[in-house]
């Protein structure tokens, strides 16, 4: 499944309320879309909204947005893709894209730094920089041993090296790689 065969909103009106931007329209079908949607703008550009059904048997919709300074930009009459926000839509945009180079790697465990933000504790890879207010408590020789495949969640670790990776700090396992990136298939945002 391709981007473009996503659920699409065709926008129909355009109300400024005090905090929100009420949008309504119709959209082609209902499927997977709850409570909180991505609307997306254009390439790499996303809001946020609340998305309500105003009448199932047509498919028309209301959309909440809060202030955006893309907001103003819409237009009545234009068209829009939606989708669940349970996925991050840079993830879904990196999926889809053709031009999204990912690269293949071995994983390999790398040492992690521990710190205390506050009452927090936390750990990342080495040589990153930590962060604001940050204070680093110790280096785990080996303590990062794994990386989460965004799609799936599952381990990417000496078990399972193979990995997938963007350049915007995404990964991949082999499977969901194989499955989706390789074929630039959005499915999964539809639960599928």
């Amino acid at each position: 499944m391709t981007f473009s065969e996503l659920p699409r909103l065709v926008l129909e009106s355009i109300q400024e309320e005090r905090d929100v931007i009420v949008l309504r329209g119709r959209v082609d079908r209902l499927q997977s879309l709850g409570e909180s949607v991505w609307l997306r703008i254009r390439p790499g550009r996303y809001m946020g909204a609340e998305l309500h059904v105003s009448d199932s048997c047509t498919r028309r919709v209301t959309l909440k947005v809060y202030r955006d300074s893309e907001a103003g930009n819409l237009m009545v009459g234009e068209g829009f893709t939606l989708f669940s926000d349970r996925w991050q839509a840079p993830l879904v945009e990196a999926v889809a894209s053709t031009a999204t180079a990912w690269r293949r790697f071995i994983f390999q465990p790398t040492d992690a730094v521990h710190f205390l933000l506050g009452t927090a504790a936390g750990w990342q890879e080495v040589g990153g920089e930590l962060p604001t207010s940050a204070v680093e408590s110790g280096v785990e020789s080996g303590g990062w041993n794994h990386e989460h495949c965004s799609l799936c969640g599952s381990y990417i670790d000496v078990d399972s090296p193979t990995g997938y990776a963007d350049d915007n700090g995404l990964f991949l396992c082999a499977v969901c790689y194989d499955k989706y990136a390789a074929h630039h298939d959005v499915s999964f945002v539809l639960g599928a």
